[in-house]
This record gives C-alpha cells, structure tokens and sequence, in this order.
C-alpha cells in the first residue's frame, strides 16, 4: 500500500470515527432535549444523558478517535495530524446535514472545498514531520 493512501485511510478513519461520536451526541441531545433551569432536575438531566445507549456509543467512538488520532501522530507527525480536524469538520457537516435534515448554505459549501483542497494539498506533499 502506497505511503499516501494509507494516510488518506487513516485519515478517513479517524474522520468517520469522530464525526459519527458527534452525530450519536446530536441524537442523543435531540432525544433527552434542552436542560432544565437549575435545580435537581440538572443532576437527572445529565445522568440520562450519561446513562443514553447513543451517548455511551459515542463515548467508544470518540475514545477510538483518540486512539487513531495516536496512530497519526507516530505514523505523519503531529504537525500534519492537525490538518485531519480540518477533514473531520466537513465530514461532520455533511453528516449533520444527512441525519439532521439540514442544509449548509452556499458559503459553507465553498468552505468545505476550501478546507478539502487544503488538507489535499499539505497531505500530498509527502513530507513526514
């Protein structure tokens, strides 16, 4: 397997990962809905939350996020690992976009391909920090 393909593997591994941690945290929000005023019901509010099926899914998902994030350290650097945020964040909009039903605005587009022709051209360089 060549150098850059197992980056841009491990990159969309890593991207998938997170960004289905942070749609499970959307769903789980959705379903438990906003937080009570004060009080007591803030305590039960957060144990539902931390108790949730989808939330403790994301949980794993987010802690195999980390672990991938570990692997891109070692195998590309630290330097070119922060560029995979930037993937991560497309990839979570249009996520949301799909399971949320909404719909990013023109504008947000253009930042998306803007941000995917960054990553594309400081991941192909080939060079390893």
């Amino acid at each position: 397997m060549s150098d850059l393909l197992l980056r841009w593997a491990s990159i969309l591994a890593f991207s998938v990962v997170v960004s289905g941690a942070f749609v499970l945290y959307g769903l789980v929000f959705g379903d438990v809905g906003s937080p009570p005023s004060g009080g007591v019901e803030v305590v039960r509010y957060f144990a539902r939350i931390a108790t949730h099926p989808l939330f403790l899914a994301g949980l794993v998902l987010a802690f195999t996020g980390a672990l991938l994030r570990m692997f891109l350290f070692s195998y590309v650097g630290i330097a070119q690992t922060a560029m995979v945020s930037e993937f991560t964040l497309v990839l979570s909009v249009a996520l949301a976009t799909v399971v949320f039903d909404g719909s990013p605005n023109r504008q947000e587009y253009v930042g998306m391909l803007l941000i995917m022709a960054g990553v594309y051209l400081v991941q192909s360089t080939g060079n390893v920090v």
